[in-house]
């Protein structure tokens, strides 16, 4: 069995549309801000060319907190898993609202993003069920 993790980010600054990129891992949490807890999204993916625009984001995040214009409007992750023939099995896709990158980490060859979001949805899940009789 494989499976293939993604994160989709809606209107990304600088591309004018969404993009979506290959991660190896995916951790939900929450983080306690005041009395606030927010959903917390934790991707590490590899280096690439995109990798100076989310330090950028999470740069001018801590220098203008409140600037509306750095939220990233939604990103989906998505779950797919596949059988050992390639064939799909089930996926899994949540959503986060109104996001923000709060940090971005080097991890080796790859880095660690934290995103902070005002809202998640909850798990949607589809599966390729066959039924048979004999």
């Amino acid at each position: 069995m494989s499976s293939k993790l993604t994160l989709k980010i809606k209107d990304f600054p600088t591309r004018g549309g969404s993009i979506t990129f290959k991660i190896t891992s995916a951790n939900i949490g929450q983080k306690i801000i005041g009395s606030t807890s927010v959903p917390k999204l934790v991707v590490t993916r590899k280096w690439d060319y995109y990798s100076h625009r989310f330090l950028m984001l999470a740069i001018l995040r801590r220098a203008k907190p409140n600037d509306q214009g750095l939220w990233l409007p939604q990103l989906t992750i998505t779950n797919d898993k596949f059988d050992a023939d390639g064939k799909f099995l089930s996926g899994t896709t949540i959503d986060f609202f109104d996001a923000v990158v709060e940090t971005i980490m080097p991890n080796g060859s790859e880095e660690e993003i934290t995103f902070l979001a005002d809202r998640k949805s909850g798990d949607f899940m589809i599966s390729n069920v066959e039924v048979w009789f004999d």
